[in-house]
């Protein structure tokens, strides 16, 4: 079960760096200097994805010391 949470963290996070990348080609911009409400999104999808590794990570150590002080 743990690989596939990280496949899936993966995973959301390069969706959304990939949406970052393509949104200004993907959706026409009204060159108004206001960032696309697409891109926003797709940041927000991208940083999803780097809270499930950090909180993923977090776990992990959490669990490693208190495995550690049972012992």
């Amino acid at each position: 079960m743990q690989k596939v949470y990280w496949i899936l963290c993966g995973t959301i996070f390069v969706c959304g760096s990939g949406l970052c990348i393509i949104s200004d080609e993907l959706f026409h911009r009204t060159d108004s200097g206001e960032m696309p409400p697409q891109f926003g999104l797709s940041v927000a999808v991208a940083l999803f994805g780097i809270f499930g590794f950090l909180s993923g990570v977090a776990f992990k150590a959490i669990k490693f010391l208190h495995d550690k002080k049972i012992r």
